[in-house]
């Protein structure tokens, strides 16, 4: 259920252009479980000594709880040895339905390096680190309407990072629009990552960027001459 830890990020390239062009998607994905029990730089990997997991939906509202705890593990790095702190890993999603087809919802997850609370005690229950953490809040919501085919995104997350020294630029964001009928269909996003946005429990391919993208695809239905459809697309980056 990994999608149920994962905030909107508009569709991507999917039908209507979306804003794609070629290369992969730049937008920071919050949450992303191989971060979790990690391999490091000798080949090693954090053992997981305790994990709880729990999801599901109540009426039109969906939720997900996760909290993995990870050993301390000395490795080596280059000859130099290093330390991978005891961790908690955590993250919380809370995702509300809006109609048939709309929804809006929260994702926060926490790096926690040696937790509060009897470090070496696992436990269920959340712990916090006075030092060295990353947290995300971050919020999406998703507007479909049924008759016209419209369909608006946004995304937006924070993160709070202990060992910056600069406390500036760590947001992110994300706006879509898409429509797409039998025939045609168009997509326009604008996407933005801060310099100083880390999501250290997720996976952020690019920062400080601003990002620009525009598509537009035709797919007529032919039917004749043994052909059924044709589709040609044209979209682009900036």
């Amino acid at each position: 259920r990994s999608d149920i830890f994962a905030l909107n990020t508009g569709g991507g390239r999917r039908r209507g252009g979306g804003g794609g062009g070629g290369g992969s998607d730049p937008t920071p994905q919050i949450f992303f479980s191989r971060r979790v029990g990690r391999q490091l730089a000798d080949g090693s990997t954090a053992p997981i000594d305790l994990g709880q997991r729990i999801t599901g939906k109540i009426g039109g509202t969906t939720l997900g709880y996760l909290n993995v705890q990870t050993r301390e593990r000395i490795y080596k790095d280059d000859g130099v040895s290093k330390t991978e702190p005891m961790t908690s890993w955590q993250a919380l999603r809370v995702s509300q339905d809006i109609g048939s087809r709309s929804n809006m919802g929260l994702l926060a997850t926490f790096k926690e390096p040696n937790p509060g609370f009897h470090k070496e005690l696992g436990t269920p229950l959340p712990r916090f680190s006075s030092r060295d953490y990353n947290r995300v809040l971050g919020f999406d919501g998703n507007l479909a309407f049924r008759n016209s085919q419209h369909n608006f995104s946004a995304m937006f997350a924070k993160s709070w990072t202990d060992t910056l020294q600069n406390k500036v630029d760590e947001l992110t964001f994300r706006m879509q629009a898409r429509w797409q009928n039998r025939w045609m269909g168009y997509g326009i996003s604008y996407l933005e990552v801060g310099d100083n946005f880390k999501a250290q429990s997720g996976f952020v391919r690019r920062d400080n960027i601003r990002r620009i993208g525009a598509g537009v695809q035709f797919n007529p239905f032919i039917r004749k001459y043994g052909l059924r459809r044709i589709e040609a697309r044209i979209s682009g980056n900036y």
